[in-house]
């Protein structure tokens, strides 16, 4: 089963990211948005990156394409026809599509993805980090949800205060502007 999902997700995700790219309506795209980074963040759960996938969960789909459906949504799009648009581009987004591909087949042949991931050690790239917190004893002790919540509540609550205070003027402002 967990084979099977492992090759049904990044299907799935590049469906989804194939129809964000045709879709003509602007909800629709934005929808099927949210679909790859779902799509996109199962695999990288069920590939053993837990931590990244609810990171990528939360930052991705919690705030930035909700904040892109917000605003989307907010636009008036009666000034706009879609059905007269030339859709001259989708070749040439096809051509690129296949190529990109291509490529990244070409690259997933020569390395293996999960052994690549646990050889890389970033936390001490950032010296600051890496002497405040033990990111890897942590991992193996508790869950990764309580690790990210920990991540962002003990060491760097401020941070998260500004990131809630930025995107709470990203809400207001559209709403503003409509008034």
């Amino acid at each position: 089963m967990r084979l099977f999902l492992l090759e049904l997700l990044p299907f799935l995700a590049l469906v989804s990211a194939i129809f964000v790219i045709t879709a003509d309506n602007p909800i629709l795209g934005v929808l099927f948005l949210i679909g790859v980074f779902l799509t996109v963040s199962g695999y990288l759960a069920l590939i053993g990156l837990t931590f990244l996938a609810l990171t990528y969960l939360i930052i991705y789909v919690g705030a930035i394409a909700i904040l892109f459906l917000f605003v989307v949504m907010m636009m008036d799009l009666n000034l706009l026809d879609l059905s007269e648009l030339p859709s001259v581009s989708f070749p040439v987004a096809a051509i690129l599509a296949s190529s990109l591909l291509a490529s990244l087949i070409s690259l997933l042949n020569q390395c293996n993805i999960p052994f690549w991931f646990d050889s890389l050690n970033l936390i001490h790239l950032i010296p600051s980090l890496s002497s405040t917190l033990s990111w890897s004893s942590t991992f193996h002790l508790i869950e990764h949800l309580h690790v990210l919540g920990l991540a962002l509540y003990v060491a760097f609550p401020l941070l998260l205060i500004i990131v809630g205070l930025i995107l709470l003027l990203a809400i207001i402002g559209p709403i503003v502007l409509c008034l």
